[in-house]
């Protein structure tokens, strides 16, 4: 496959396993309703020889974690410079596993606007965004605050019945913003009788005050009113988010506990690599050096220990498919070799992941160990950044300079 765009030939492999990650996994990803409604990345680029990836990476973990055990999230760090502050939040009917999965599709999209000073992104059952700033008691911002609405469908495409409808979809919406504010911030409604029923979903964040969540959904419901007789429609705003279809699209029953721990251990498995492809060559492409090198080559040990899979989570105990894990652990190394001649093209990638019966070759190289290779116009890279402890790839962050963290729950 030849590319038109120039972009730097050690970013080639990054891409071809992101692609690859997204098919991969998409399966799985289709009940925890991760569709893309809205992204959008800041204007402002901040200085790449920073500790804006490094701040960028643990806010990113720590997130990460949170939202595991309560489905929501905010973290910031403000020393070393620059500031980072990231919040996530998936919607309340969201079982904790499909809650994972939302979150980390949001994480693999997210880095597409780095060096970005901020970035923001709805998926349909859940929110990520980081800034430069505090922004964790907003509300509504006319910049960006969107509504999304579909055509009519079904039904709806007869004229006759789009008054019904939309009185219909009024009441709805009047009733589950009231739901909502009395409920904490979420709450889900269905409007039945008629030829055509509706349902609709209210979720404000976790950081907003009940003011500032009525004052959101408030808006957000009048805008959504505009989109009848549209099937489907979804606001998207600063502090919440709300969403009607004529298509039940909330869970009101909890997901079976085998299908939950089989979907942890996919997570587990796919979200190390992707964030170790994603991650090193993100530090690679800004130039930022100020990341250890201490245990980079771990997972090159372990495959040539043949032992690849001692680079997987302990803490899954050995519950994960050994066979997909290694494949996925293996490419991961073919797509970081330091030489770019050396790493598979997008539709091989997609072809490894996809058909059991391909050979996977074997890696030549330890991954972005010898950068010597890398010339011409491509940036140099001679120091990696990987993922953090808590993903697939256990490497450490360079905690040589004082590091000052604080949740906005934690005293002064």
């Amino acid at each position: 496959m030849q590319f038109q765009i120039r972009i730097p030939k050690f970013l080639i492999g990054i891409i071809s396993i992101h692609l690859a990650f997204s098919m991969f996994v998409s399966p799985s990803f289709s009940s925890s309703r991760t569709s893309e409604s809205f992204f959008k990345c800041g204007t402002k680029m901040l200085p790449t020889d920073s500790y804006f990836i490094s701040n960028f990476v643990k806010v990113m973990e720590f997130l990460s974690g949170e939202v595991k055990k309560q489905g929501h999230a905010d973290f910031y760090i403000n020393n070393p410079p620059p500031n980072i502050y990231g919040l996530a939040q998936c919607h309340e009917d969201l079982s904790s596993t499909d809650c994972e999965l939302c979150f980390a599709a949001a994480r693999t999209k997210v880095p597409r606007c780095l060096p970005s000073e901020s970035a923001r992104i709805f998926l349909d059952g859940c929110f990520l965004r980081y800034d430069d700033y505090d922004f964790f008691k907003e509300t509504i911002d006319p910049v960006y605050d969107t509504v999304n609405c579909s055509s009519p469908t079904g039904l709806l495409a007869d004229d006759s019945l789009h008054k019904q409808f939309e009185a219909k979809l009024g009441e709805l919406i009047t009733n589950v913003t009231r739901q909502a504010k009395s409920n904490g911030g979420f709450a889900v409604a269905e409007g039945k009788g008629g030829v055509v029923s509706v349902y609709a979903l209210a979720q404000c964040w976790a950081t907003v005050s009940d003011e500032g969540c009525g004052q959101c959904l408030d808006k957000a419901g009048q805008e959504l009113r505009n989109c009848s007789p549209g099937s489907d429609g979804r606001a998207m705003y600063t502090g919440c988010y709300m969403r009607y279809s004529v298509e039940r699209f909330f869970n009101t029953e909890p997901e079976p506990e085998d299908s939950e721990e089989y979907s942890k251990m996919t997570i587990a498995i796919t979200i190390g690599a992707i964030s170790f492809a994603i991650l090193s060559c993100f530090g690679c492409f800004m130039g930022y050096k100020r990341l250890s090198r201490k245990r980079e080559d771990q997972v090159w040990r372990h495959y040539k220990e043949q032992k690849i899979t001692h680079s997987v989570d302990a803490g899954l105990a050995g519950r994960f498919p050994e066979k997909e894990a290694s494949n996925v652990l293996q490419i991961g190394l073919l797509c970081t070799q330091a030489s770019w001649a050396l790493r598979p093209s997008m539709s091989q990638v997609v072809e490894m992941l996809n058909n059991k019966d391909y050979e996977i070759p074997s890696p030549k190289q330890p991954p972005f160990l010898n950068a010597s290779v890398i010339t011409g116009d491509e940036y140099s890279c001679k120091d990696s950044i990987v993922s953090s402890q808590k993903s697939l790839f256990i490497t450490s962050l360079n905690e040589s300079s004082p590091v000052r963290i604080r949740t906005t729950t934690e005293p002064s």
